[in-house]
């Protein structure tokens, strides 16, 4: 289970093919990036997303390759 202070929601300006992306400091904290350029649907969408890669614990699977990981459905 992912709760909120697990991760801080930043609001970035992206490009467009860019929907959000996770990266996690040296503590291993959490800061997801959401992009300001899509609707608020597709952030929606973006963050949702972001927080099943937090919950599934895939910074964690080095095994797996990122096309992978990114292909899984949530």
């Amino acid at each position: 289970m992912v709760y909120e202070e697990d991760y801080c929601i930043r609001y970035i300006a992206l490009p467009t093919s860019i929907h959000g992306v996770t990266a996690q400091d040296e503590y291993g904290f959490n800061n997801i990036y959401i992009n300001t350029n899509i609707g608020i649907e597709e952030q929606r969408i973006a963050l949702r997303h972001e927080i099943e890669h937090i919950a599934r614990g895939d910074f964690y699977r080095l095994e797996v390759p990122l096309e992978m990981i990114e292909s899984m459905e949530i």
